[in-house]
C-alpha cells in the first residue's frame, strides 16, 4: 500500500496529508503537495537518472527523494506592493474565483473568475491566459489559451493589475 505525506519545507518532517501546519515546527504546509512516503531502506540502485540531459544537470536536480527543486515565486503588485505567494504545486488559478487572494482580485472589474493559470514546469513556471481582458508577459499579450514561461524579473499584467515576479 502506498502512503502519502506532506514534507515540511522548513524542517523536512513528514506530516499527515490532512495537516495544514507541520507537527514539528508549525510551519504552513497547506500549499505543499502530497508526495509518496520515503522508505528508509530504499535500494538507491533502482534510481535511474534522466539520460537525455547532461549528468551534472541531472545530478543537481536529483535529491535522495527524487524530487526536482524549483524556487518559489511571488507576484508583487506595482500599485500597492500586495504580494501573491505562488505555492509549489502543479497548477494555481489566479482570478476572482481562483486559488489565491480572491478578495484582492475582486477589486478589479476587469479580472476574470479564472483569469490565468500558473503551472509548475520542469525548469520553473509558466502562465496561461484564460481571460476576456488579457494577460501580458513583459508587455506581450498572450492569446486566450496561450502560455509563456515566467521567471523572476518578469512583469506580468492581469487585465489592469501589473505584477513583478520575484523569488521567495
Amino acid at each position: 500500500m502506498t502512503n502519502y505525506v506532506k514534507v515540511c519545507e522548513i524542517c523536512g518532517h513528514e506530516n499527515n496529508v490532512s495537516y495544514l501546519e507541520c507537527e514539528d515546527c508549525s510551519a504552513d504546509i497547506s500549499y505543499v503537495s502530497p508526495t509518496q512516503e520515503i522508505e528508509e531502506e530504499k535500494d538507491e540502485s533502482s534510481i535511474v537518472p534522466d539520460k537525455s540531459r547532461d549528468d551534472e544537470e541531472s545530478a543537481n536536480e536529483f535529491q535522495s527523494n527524487n524530487t526536482v527543486l524549483v524556487g518559489r515565486i511571488k507576484l508583487v503588485a506595482a500599485k500597492d506592493n500586495f504580494e501573491v505567494h505562488v505555492p509549489v504545486k502543479l497548477e494555481t488559478v489566479l482570478g476572482r474565483e481562483g486559488d489565491l487572494c480572491n478578495d484582492y482580485f475582486d477589486q478589479s472589474n476587469f479580472i476574470s473568475r479564472r483569469h490565468s493559470t500558473i503551472r509548475l514546469i520542469s525548469d520553473g513556471y509558466s502562465i496561461t491566459d484564460h481571460s476576456s481582458n488579457g494577460t501580458f508577459v513583459n508587455g506581450k499579450l498572450l492569446k486566450r489559451g496561450q502560455s509563456a514561461k515566467i521567471k523572476a524579473g518578469d512583469i506580468v499584467t492581469l487585465a489592469d493589475i501589473e505584477f513583478l515576479i520575484e523569488n521567495l
